[in-house]
């Protein structure tokens, strides 16, 4: 009784002293952003155990208004709004923190509330680490893109990619993203195959400056947005 006792005991000090070794720090939990601007929260993530970490996000979205896109960067990775886990892992080496990940809420003109949950574990799952984030997206007067067909770009401004998450509603039989200047000349172009998801393009060769993102199906744009390149 005493062995069994002693064994549960020390158990329970060894899962202690090997729990929380994944820890968010700096936690912010909400933003309060509006309907036509695209909303985002960093999370930062320390590795507080003696060892290397292999680690991974996992995204579960709690309450998301019907309109809104939820997605997420993790390490130099960008994934389009129906990856929940990421599927590489990060490596954090012993006493290091991660500042690379960023949580994006598309609110896509539409006003509410969305509440989404993030979580880092280890490979073996025996450690996590999570955060409830709330987007809370009012109204403004201005509306760029239509509740289905959009395109929307991030980090803005950039300094040498750009990541844009688009939506066409619709099969089109020719779609593509136009980036132009301000004259209308086009300077980068990309296909796009599917009605929706999520593509990078490298602006470092472009001047700074301010440039239109198009998105155009069948020579018709149909949703634009605009980026700041540094």
């Amino acid at each position: 009784m005493k062995k069994s006792l002693l064994l549960v005991i020390f158990s329970c000090i060894f899962c202690f002293a090997n729990a929380q070794n994944i820890q968010i720090v700096d936690p912010v939990t909400s933003v309060l952003g509006n309907s036509e601007e695209i909303a985002y929260i960093n999370l930062h993530v320390k590795n507080n155990s003696a060892s290397t970490q292999e680690i991974y996000l996992q995204r579960t979205l709690v309450s998301l208004v019907p309109g809104h896109l939820s997605y997420f960067c993790f390490g130099v990775t960008c994934y389009p709004p129906g990856v929940s886990k990421s599927p590489d892992n990060l490596t954090l080496t012993a006493g290091t923190t991660d500042e690379s990940v960023k949580t994006y809420l598309d609110p896509r003109s539409t006003v509410g509330v969305s509440v989404v949950n993030y979580c880092y574990y280890n490979l073996a799952k025996t450690d996590s680490a999570c955060l409830l984030l709330t987007y809370d997206m009012a109204l403004t007067g201005i509306v760029n893109n239509s509740h289905l067909k959009f395109v929307k770009v991030f980090p803005n401004p950039a300094d040498e990619n750009i990541n844009l998450a688009f939506n066409t509603e619709k099969v089109y039989s020719n779609s593509e993203i136009q980036i132009t200047d301000l004259s209308g000349r086009i300077v980068a172009s990309e296909k796009v195959s599917t009605t929706e998801g999520l593509i990078k393009l490298d602006v470092s060769s472009l001047p700074s400056g301010i440039y239109i993102c198009n998105l155009v199906a069948d020579g018709v744009s149909i949703a634009r947005d605009k980026v700041i390149v540094r």
